[in-house]
């Protein structure tokens, strides 16, 4: 069974703007439950912003935190950022954590010293979940590669976002193979525009081969869909959301 989550950063209108909540998310988690999302990954700020009486709430609800979705940085300015990001995984009970890297290769030394020492704030059995992201170091799946090679503690892992090209996800898992434990699902199509997965059957489908391929058997997020940084009205966003976590559901049959 494939695990599909619902990342609550689709449903957020302020996700590039002011980044403060516009909405509370327990009170959609009935709604991810019957659903039949798995889990949440949590942007923070609904978290970290959000009013004591729903941080008790998403406490205590019940509703499974797979991935915490954190935008700490690794610089050393960031390190009040992740000690809070840690104080709130473990409050929550999270699995594990996304986080991304910084823009410059030439401070390598600086992120990496920063992440271990966060990852001793961590859980021991969780996720340490690198997005693999353009406009940071890890975009280059050669240059990740090098850098998932110095990892020894297997809680390092890696996100990379489906469906990309056939080539560009088949390079990364020709890369970097079993590291990849979490995929962030979003479409978008040739005006840039985030697009449900229905809409490109065949890129969708072309995605699934690769992934039979490489019998990928980690986690997903439907992290982006159809109408975000346009109408941004939640309904029609969520019910985008899990048109798409049963479009890619009924295609993983390998």
């Amino acid at each position: 069974m494939y695990q599909i989550n619902i990342g609550t950063v689709l449903l957020e209108k302020n996700r590039w703007g002011s980044r403060l909540p516009s909405f509370r998310v327990s009170e959609w988690i009935d709604r991810f439950h019957a659903d039949r999302f798995d889990g949440i990954e949590l942007w923070e700020n609904h978290a970290m912003l959000c009013e004591e009486e729903e941080l008790e709430l998403l406490r205590k609800y019940g509703a499974p935190i797979e991935v915490f979705n954190s935008y700490a940085s690794f610089d050393e300015e960031g390190a009040a950022h992740r000690q809070a990001a840690a104080k709130l995984i473990r409050a929550l009970s999270a699995r594990g954590v996304k986080y991304n890297l910084g823009k410059q290769a030439s401070d390598m030394e600086t992120y990496l010293c920063n992440l271990y020492r966060w990852a001793e704030q961590l859980p021991e059995d969780f996720r340490l979940l690198c997005e693999c992201h353009p406009g940071t170091v890890m975009e280059d799946p050669a240059f990740a590669e090098q850098v998932f090679r110095q990892f020894r503690d297997t809680r390092f892992q890696a996100i990379v976002h489906f469906p990309s090209t056939p080539e560009q996800l088949d390079e990364w898992f020709g890369r970097l193979g079993g590291t990849i434990s979490h995929i962030h699902v979003q479409l978008r199509n040739t005006q840039n525009a985030c697009v449900k997965l229905e809409s490109n059957p065949e890129r969708v489908d072309q995605g699934i081969e690769i992934l039979a391929k490489y019998n990928y058997r980690g986690t997903f997020t439907i992290e982006f869909t159809e109408g975000v940084s346009s109408h941004e009205n939640k309904e029609e966003l969520y019910h985008a959301a899990v048109a798409d976590s049963r479009y890619l559901r009924s295609l993983l049959t390998y």
